[in-house]
């Protein structure tokens, strides 16, 4: 097993996408596992054994914050890239992937940012959630001399929304994934073709910001929810495709490449 992959996203953001539509556009690889907590217990999986749980609407959504505690207390729930980061290094495991990635909002600094600080693996995103300050994320991130590679470009400019174009370090260019995180951790972005975005009126972004800042605690999911609903179900889809999109170039690396 040599890359990890989060559920928060599977489990509590994507709203309309059903098990069947989940289950045919999964890229049947064996070098790869979602990880959930079910009762206190780490558990990795294929997409099989997760649609199994998928259900279960009410488990948390657990960050690296709670991992602990949540192990203490016997918890069940879906985990996010931050989880998963720490994880994957302490079995050293040096790839992580998620879609949309946490970032800064206002005063809130994601605990993805913070983890590319303290280990040394690569976090495979699509970009900077779109609800979030992706200026503010990438200065941050460089500020901080962590590595941001764009595997197809050498800027960001939003997730499923186009946004404003913000440089980042440099274009992939065939670098081993050793080199990548020889000094520390790394973000390979594989953004989402801009022709396959939501195009048009923002309103439909600001106002599911505002609704996610009405459930703070569960910002992100409620986000998606009504991103979901607004854009009857687009949304979601397009979030799929980019998970998947960014766990066959995490494959094409890892085959490419002894970690």
């Amino acid at each position: 097993m040599k890359i990890l992959i989060e559920t928060a996203l599977l489990g509590h953001g994507l709203p309309s996408v059903k098990d069947n539509e989940l289950s045919e556009s999964w890229p049947a690889f064996d070098n790869m596992a979602l990880v959930w907590m079910e009762n206190g217990k780490i558990v990795f999986g294929g997409i099989k054994e997760f649609l199994k749980v998928r259900k279960n609407k009410e488990w948390k959504r657990i960050s690296r914050k709670k991992l602990e505690q949540s192990l203490i207390d016997g918890e069940s729930g879906f985990l996010t890239a931050s989880a998963v980061m720490k994880i994957a290094f302490e079995r050293k495991i040096h790839m992580v992937v998620t879609a949309g990635m946490g970032g800064i909002r206002g005063s809130s600094i994601s605990d993805d940012l913070y983890c590319l600080m303290d280990y040394a693996l690569i976090l495979i995103a699509s970009a900077p959630k779109d609800s979030l300050e992706i200026d503010k994320t990438m200065e941050f991130l460089i500020n901080n001399k962590i590595i941001i590679k764009g595997y197809n470009s050498d800027f960001v400019n939003g997730f499923i929304f186009k946004s404003e174009k913000i440089l980042i370090s440099s274009k992939y260019s065939n670098e081993s994934c050793k080199d990548l995180i020889a000094d520390g951790g790394c973000l390979l972005l594989n953004e989402v073709p801009e022709n396959k975005r939501i195009e048009g009126d923002r309103k439909i972004l600001l106002n599911s910001i505002r609704e996610g800042e009405k459930n703070s605690r569960n910002f992100h999911p409620t986000v998606n929810y009504y991103l979901d609903k607004y854009t009857e179900g687009i949304s979601s889809e397009i979030q799929l495709k980019a998970l998947v999109s960014n766990l066959k170039l995490a494959n094409h690396l890892i085959k490419n490449e002894i970690l």
